[in-house]
C-alpha cells in the first residue's frame, strides 16, 4: 500500500493506492463527511479487499475536508470534483484509462455523478445508495451494479425499482435482512461484491 497525495480542485487529496496486478483498478467513494465518513470506513474496506482479490489496483481517498485532505465540505458538488481529480491522476501515474468507481452510501451518489462526466468510466458499483434524499440522474451510456440491503431505512425500494427500470444496464443485487450498515451481514455483502466485482471487472482496463 501506498501512501500518497492527489491535487484536488480544493487542494491536496489524501490517499492510499493498492497495486494492480492485472491492469485493471477501482477508486471508491466513502460515506457522508459530516457523520463520520471516511476511507477509513468499514464498508469500503471490505469493498477495496474484494476487489484486490479479483488482482485490482484500489484507490482510496477522503475527499475534500476530510482526515489530511485540504478544504472543506461542499455538500456533494464540490466532491464530484474530488473524484473527477483523482480519476484523471490515476490515468496519468497508473495508466487506469477506464477505473470502476465504486461508492458507498453519499459516496454512491458521488460517483455516479462524476461518473457522468468522465466519458472513459462506464461501470459503477453503487452500495445502499439513498435514492429518494440524493439525486441519481438518468444515463443512457453508464452501467451500475447496485447493492443494497433489503432493511435499508435510507434506501427508497420504491424508488429504487423505479430507477433501476429506468435505467439500461443496472442491476441489484439485494442482501436480505441487512440495514444500512450491513451489519450482521458481513459474509452476505461480500458475495454481492465478489459477484458484482466479477462481472464489472471483464469491461475494465
Amino acid at each position: 500500500m501506498q501512501v500518497t497525495t492527489v491535487p484536488g480542485p480544493a487542494g491536496a487529496l489524501e490517499a492510499r493506492l493498492w497495486p494492480s496486478t492485472n491492469g485493471h483498478w477501482a477508486v471508491f467513494c466513502h460515506p457522508h463527511p459530516l457523520y463520520g465518513g471516511s476511507m477509513d470506513d468499514a464498508v469500503i474496506d471490505l469493498a477495496r479487499t474484494r476487489f484486490a482479490a479479483t488482482g485490482g489496483g484500489a484507490t482510496l481517498f477522503n475527499f475534500r475536508g476530510v482526515g489530511a485532505s485540504d478544504g472543506q465540505h461542499d455538500g456533494g458538488a464540490g466532491e464530484v470534483d474530488d473524484v473527477v481529480a483523482v480519476v484523471r491522476w490515476l490515468a496519468d501515474h497508473e495508466a487506469a484509462t477506464a477505473p470502476l468507481l465504486v461508492g458507498y452510501s453519499f459516496g454512491s451518489a458521488v460517483a455516479w455523478r462524476a461518473a457522468a462526466q468522465l466519458d472513459a468510466v462506464t461501470h459503477t458499483v453503487l452500495i445502499a445508495p439513498p435514492i429518494g434524499s440524493m439525486a441519481y440522474p438518468h444515463s443512457e451510456s453508464l452501467a451500475a451494479t447496485v447493492i443494497a440491503g433489503s432493511m435499508d431505512p435510507f434506501v427508497d425500494a420504491a424508488r429504487l425499482d423505479a430507477w433501476l427500470a429506468a435505467q439500461p444496464g443496472a442491476t441489484l443485487l439485494a442482501v436480505a435482512g441487512a440495514d444500512h450498515f450491513f451489519l450482521g451481514h458481513q459474509r452476505e455483502l461480500a458475495g454481492a461484491l465478489d459477484q458484482a466485482f466479477g462481472s464489472e471487472a471483464r469491461h475494465l482496463r
